[in-house]
């Protein structure tokens, strides 16, 4: 009997659930190191040994296994109650990608056993239970989720007896704060999904036990949800194919990449588009050092571009532009200087060297990369050139070349719409830059909206805690404050900042940097108050909820100039009322000062600029020099 709800990957067809169940098919249906030779049980049991270090019990079953391990046994060694057991349904629960990949012999070994004792069993469908103790918000959640996919992410044990399984969960008394839930489990041996299931009693360590066992990945409907008169909580599903008709497409693009790979370094390439970077440059590092040994020119470039990706998405800069600069240095000898993989590694640097604050340079690498991308190509539907246009329109924003990036998005987001399906994130990112867009040029409405519709995206492609969605959380948290949504503001911030402070040590710029931005939306809410009790205290007769304004700040209108005049200057720096309407914050300065010019009348500094030399965004305000001070 398990606890908790660790082992149910998702319950909703999210970004989660692709990724998960793309790593599970990449780890039992890879060919590399198919089976288990000699040099993959070496590699796990190191893992075990230094796991199980001091602890002489295991030590000698691990020694055992060592020994007489072979595929046939794969059934009676994971029943059995040894470090195996343990090891691997932990590597699952807690994600140790090392571990799960190390062990793939023993995963595929036991895949095959199932097929194969299921193709000789052709029982009946069959009705399964499991018992197992779980929180009651776990609980709460399963009841919300009548007809969603569940997907298990490892091997899930099953009885035929639903006695016998009542009688492991005891009685309530027993398991004080959790509660008591059965699972009832239909299941039909015809349905061809690629994840089998068998009764393992014969081949099991108990083989009094008549267990059925379902292969991992195997995905389930919740049917229906009851509480009996008992307590126990008794949730009903059903075994089925994964036949979402809106994120399969999705899906099915994403294993192109992971067909017929000979060599491990494909599982960098998955965990890199999972978000986990470290992990991914790991495998990538491993296979370095075997490439540099083989003398694989090749091979060494592809890891050291990989490297210099999963550096740059750790913000690793410096580092990262290293790597891609190896790479290209090696592929420019190898290849034609016109081959589609240097202009590939040129669109990348041109990302580095943007990050970095170089714009000219960024542009004059994309500019090279589409050079030999027209060449390479009769047509543009392919990924890099949407991905040169992407840059160069981000370089043209920081220039404040609005027309020309609107022009750029837009041919990116066209030749992405042809080559990609719904969902994939490569989408989220058009609109999340549009939405940026938008917001410079003070349209927030289509701004939230791209925003909103990019992150829609991600919820369905990426796994939840990828650092884009750090990334989207800042961008809404940023345009909520434009909108004077400073509550939703802080909330997305603090979004951002679970994730960030996962990928991070406390110290890193990243963690600093949202750490400040909270402490900045906290501060507008101080400011927002102190605002809203100064507009009370005047005495105004406009309304906040009655006040219509014809600007997109939302503040008044000047009647000579047409511009804001919720702003001031009276000593040559833009000060805003004390009972603004205006929403506008610049770039949203977190450490703006409070200060009262007059006694009890606060007001909001930001130091953008002076009268006479205004900084871009100050364009919008009134500057009529004969407008008196509030």
């Amino acid at each position: 009997m398990e606890t908790g709800r660790d082992e149910y990957t998702s319950i909703d067809l999210n970004g989660k659930f692709l990724h998960t169940l793309l790593f599970i098919e990449l780890l039992v249906n890879s060919v590399i190191g198919r089976g288990s030779n000699k040099h993959n049980i070496e590699q796990f049991l190191t893992l075990c040994t230094r796991e199980y270090e001091g602890v002489d019990t295991t030590q000698q079953i691990i020694q055992e296994f060592s020994k007489s391990y072979s595929s046939e046994q794969a059934a009676w060694w994971y029943t059995r109650d040894s470090f195996l057991y343990a090891s691997l349904n932990k590597a699952f629960r807690v994600q140790n990608i090392d571990f799960l990949i190390a062990v793939r012999f023993f995963v595929q070994d036991l895949n095959a056993q199932l097929c194969g004792l299921q193709q000789a069993q052709s029982f009946k469908p069959v009705r399964v239970y499991r018992s197992q103790l779980m929180s009651s918000n776990e609980v709460a959640i399963f009841y919300k989720s009548i007809g969603n996919l569940i997907l298990v992410p490892s091997f899930l044990s099953t009885s035929l007896s639903r006695q016998y399984t009542l009688f492991l969960l005891g009685d309530s008394h027993a398991h004080e704060g959790l509660e008591r839930v059965l699972f009832e489990i239909d299941a039909d041996p015809g349905l061809d999904c690629g994840k089998p299931f068998a009764d393992i009693t014969e081949k099991s360590y108990f083989p009094n036990e008549s267990e059925i066992l379902f292969s991992l990945g195997s995905i389930f409907r919740i049917v229906n949800v009851h509480r009996e008169t008992d307590g126990i909580h008794v949730i009903q599903m059903t075994l089925c194919c994964y036949d979402d008709e809106s994120t399969k497409p999705l899906f099915e693009f994403m294993k192109k990449d992971v067909e017929n790979a000979t060599s491990i370094y494909v599982f960098g390439l998955v965990l890199l588009k999972s978000g986990h970077f470290d992990a991914a440059q790991r495998i990538f590092l491993q296979t370095l050092i075997g490439a540099e040994g083989q003398g694989n020119e090749q091979l060494i470039s592809t890891c050291f571009h990989n490297i210099g990706i999963a550096r740059a998405e750790t913000k690793d800069f410096e580092l990262s532009i290293k790597f891609l600069n190896k790479s290209l240095e090696i592929e420019s000898r190898l290849l034609p200087k016109n081959n589609p993989s240097i202009a590939t590694i040129l669109v990348n640097i041109g990302n580095i060297l943007r990050r970095l604050g170089k714009l000219s340079e960024a542009f004059e690498s994309y500019t090279k990369a589409l050079d030999i991308l027209r060449i390479a190509y009769t047509d543009e539907e392919h990924e890099d050139f949407a991905r040169c246009y992407n840059g160069m329109a981000n370089v043209c924003t920081a220039e404040a070349k609005y027309e020309k990036a609107v022009e750029l998005y837009r041919k990116a987001h066209w030749i992405k719409e042809k080559i990609f399906p719904s969902y994939h994130p490569s989408l989220a990112l058009s609109y999340s830059n549009m939405g940026y867009l938008h917001q410079l040029l003070g349209q927030y409405d289509q701004a939230l909206t791209n925003k909103e519709y990019a992150l829609s995206i991600q919820v369905k492609s990426l796994p939840p805690e990828h650092l884009d969605f750090a990334d989207t959380y800042s961008n809404m948290a940023v345009l909520l404050g434009c909108l004077w949504q400073n509550q939703k503001a802080l909330e997305f911030f603090e979004k951002a900042a679970s994730i960030i402070r996962k990928h991070f040590p406390s110290t890193h710029e990243a963690v600093l940097n949202i750490e400040k931005n909270i402490d900045g939306a906290k501060h507008r809410l101080t400011i927002e108050a102190l605002q809203a009790e100064a507009r009370s205290k005047s005495g105004s007769k406009i309304l906040s909820t009655d006040f219509k304004s014809p600007l997109n700040c939302g503040g008044r209108a000047c009647s000579k100039c047409g511009n804001c005049s919720d702003w001031n200057h009276p000593s040559g720096r833009y000060i805003k009322r004390p009972d603004a309407y205006c929403r506008f914050l610049y770039s949203m300065i977190p450490d703006a000062n409070v200060r009262p010019p007059k006694p009890n009348r606060p007001f909001h500094l930001i130091s953008v600029g002076t009268r006479d030399n205004p900084l871009p965004g100050a364009a919008f305000l009134c500057n009529c020099k004969d407008r008196d001070w509030f």
